[in-house]
């Protein structure tokens, strides 16, 4: 695999101890270019963790965002997800060589990566023999590449608090998501909040952070029935029944266009009662 030096990326990397000459690199140089993010977390990834991945990631992806993290299973895995799942470009950090991709089976993952744009680095040679302190010393590269570093979850004595050290001491930006107290991989990220890290609950915190605005979704299309229902609404508040009898409806009908609405965010309901809405990107 190509080497290149370090003036191919961004200055940071030439801060990092033990020092780099370069990094052996798979994929588009330019993604470097774009705003950059690095998310890690625990490995035993809880199903909160990946909700809040997938939520919070995916506005900033859209929005241009390149998404760093190291490929390992857990949060860094629903990271790189999410960036394939929404057609962004994500950036890779190994702790081991391009040609032996560790955990193999995320191998698809990292040809996904490549191909939609994005970027598989290593400072490791192929052929050299690595071990769990290659994944630690991954851990600053990370660091160095991700102005903005967001731990998902974290347990007190992890790589994903390693990583943050490395990010603190470059002076980049730590936020971390608050976690369930009860889990063991919820304290170090309340630690983190604790001594100081960006509390994290919106994409928009993290948009905030890395001085980027996410454009508003546009307004989903409605059908008919949903228009209909949506007028006959915007006439006045009133429940299914109400609307049944309104537009001389079955109420079935009824129901299934203010559950799309409720979706779409053009309608709620309030003790039974069915009142107009506009979603947010208005």
């Amino acid at each position: 695999m190509p080497f290149f030096a370090l003036t191919k990326f961004p200055q940071t990397l030439a801060q990092v101890h033990p020092p780099l000459n370069g990094l052996y690199a798979d994929g588009d140089l330019a993604c470097l270019s774009a705003p950059r993010l690095g998310v890690v977390g625990s490995r035993d990834a809880s199903p909160a963790g990946h909700y809040a991945v997938q939520t919070l990631l995916a506005p900033l992806i859209r929005s241009g965002v390149a998404v760093v993290s190291g490929l390992a299973y857990g949060i860094d895995r629903a990271a790189h997800e999410v960036t394939i799942k929404v057609g962004g470009r994500g950036i890779a950090v190994l702790g081991t060589p391009l040609g032996r991709i560790y955990p193999a089976v995320h191998q698809g993952a990292a040809r996904a990566l490549t191909a939609s744009g994005g970027l598989i680095l290593s400072e490791y040679a192929d052929g050299s023999a690595t071990g769990r302190h290659s994944f630690i010393a991954r851990n600053r590269i990370i660091a160095a590449l991700s102005p903005v570093l967001l731990v998902v979850e974290a347990a007190e004595h992890s790589g994903a608090l390693h990583t943050a050290q490395f990010a603190l001491d470059l002076g980049h930006t730590v936020a971390a998501v608050p976690g369930d107290i009860a889990r063991s991989t919820a304290a170090g990220t309340n630690r983190l909040i604790q001594d100081g890290a960006s509390v994290v609950t919106r994409s928009e915190d993290l948009a905030s952070l890395l001085g980027i605005e996410i454009p508003p979704e546009p307004r989903p299309q409605l059908t008919p029935d949903q228009e209909a229902v949506y007028r006959a609404l915007s006439t006045s508040p009133a429940t299914a029944g109400q609307l049944a009898a309104r537009l001389s409806w079955q109420p079935a009908r009824v129901m299934l266009a203010l559950s799309a609405l409720n979706q779409a965010g053009y309608g709620r309901s309030r003790f039974g009662t069915w009142h107009p809405s506009a979603p947010s990107s208005s």
